[in-house]
């Protein structure tokens, strides 16, 4: 269950801090790695259009629209536009929604 937009403090980047900190951490042990992913699939948040967060694209899957292809968003409403396969094994790494927070595997 997504937290309420009034929740989360809504503010528009381009998110490279943040990913930079995640893609340089340690690996997160395979079964978080795995529950992350399970979380993200069973995630039903949608963006302001109403189109479902989780998306598969190519073969990978991508929380909102992928980062290159919007690079300047509110990750609380569009989604971190990441490729989860990566996020999720890193410790550093963690969902703009807060699931995974949620579910202790930070």
């Amino acid at each position: 269950m997504a937290r309420c937009s009034s929740c989360i403090k809504s503010k528009r980047t381009t998110g490279a801090a943040s990913y930079l900190k995640a893609k340089l951490s340690a690996s997160v042990p395979k079964e978080v790695r795995h529950a992350r992913l399970a979380i993200c699939r069973a995630c039903t948040a949608t963006d302001p259009t109403g189109v479902r967060l989780f998306r598969e694209r190519k073969g990978r899957m991508y929380c909102g629209t992928p980062r290159l292809k919007k690079i300047l968003r509110d990750e609380t409403k569009e989604g971190c536009g990441c490729d989860l396969e990566d996020k999720a094994d890193k410790v550093g790494a963690q969902c703009p929604l807060y699931l995974w927070k949620r579910a202790e595997l930070i």
